[in-house]
């Protein structure tokens, strides 16, 4: 895939919500490191949400 396509795709996903590490093995990214670049493009309120995906707000993360 075209870096500006898995760019595009990349940041769709994580403003629909997408799980960041299902993300980055989507992409074959070895390490989710390389997948953190792309939370740049996202606002302060939808980092929030991907930062806190299947956890529930008052609790640790998993």
């Amino acid at each position: 895939m075209p870096a500006f396509a898995s760019t595009t795709f990349a940041i769709r996903w994580l403003k629909a919500g997408g799980d960041i590490y299902r993300l980055s093995r989507h992409l074959g990214h070895t390490s989710v490191k390389t997948t953190e670049s792309y939370l740049s493009a996202l606002t302060a309120d939808e980092l929030d949400h991907v930062l806190h995906v299947g956890t529930k707000v008052g609790t640790e993360a998993p």
